[in-house]
């Protein structure tokens, strides 16, 4: 059985309260990674399409 008591409940509270600028700043980051990579690869797709265009001349 599980037991949690005010202090222990009030810790875990005010942990989760500080890890949430964290959380957003990872996901952010994760956003603009994202983003970046797949331009990137939107980029190289177009660079092997073109490449198969000219060698079907």
């Amino acid at each position: 059985m599980l037991y949690i008591t005010l202090g222990t409940a009030h810790t875990s509270f005010k942990q989760y309260l500080q890890a949430i600028p964290i959380w957003k700043k990872w996901f952010y980051c994760r956003k603009k990674y994202m983003e970046r990579e797949s331009d990137d690869y939107l980029e190289g797709l177009g660079i092997l399409a073109n490449a198969y265009k000219e060698t079907e001349k």
